[in-house]
């Protein structure tokens, strides 16, 4: 009778269960949504191209950790040194200046092909 009574209790116990983890005694009813998160907070983009300073700064650390002997630090120092001593006319010509060569290249290609 006992061994009964066990049997019957677990079968109970495992339909409540299995009930329960199916959704089926919360009424029918649908769970509310959480709400949405909110947007995230922009985050400053650091440029394409790394300014001066994180330039020096990471020469600097390469140095320090001897991936770069003296002499090639110096010349990299130098060789940035002079990048910042150029215009900014002449940076901002460069662009073009390069634009006009490979279309005058091109040009001259499509010349010789035909």
């Amino acid at each position: 009778m006992k061994k009964r009574q066990i049997i019957i209790l677990v079968s109970l116990l495992a339909v409540v269960l299995i009930v329960s983890a199916c959704g089926c005694l919360s009424g029918g009813k649908k769970k509310e949504k959480a709400a949405p998160a909110p947007a995230p907070e922009p985050v400053a983009v650091q440029p394409a191209t790394p300014t001066e300073g994180q330039q020096f700064m990471d020469l600097k650390k390469a140095h320090d950790a001897g991936a770069i002997t003296d002499e090639e630090f110096q010349r990299a120092k130098e060789k940035l040194l002079q990048q910042g001593e150029q215009p900014t006319k002449e940076v901002a010509e460069q662009p073009q200046q390069e634009q006009k060569e490979t279309e005058q290249k091109s040009e001259e290609g499509k010349e010789t092909t035909k």
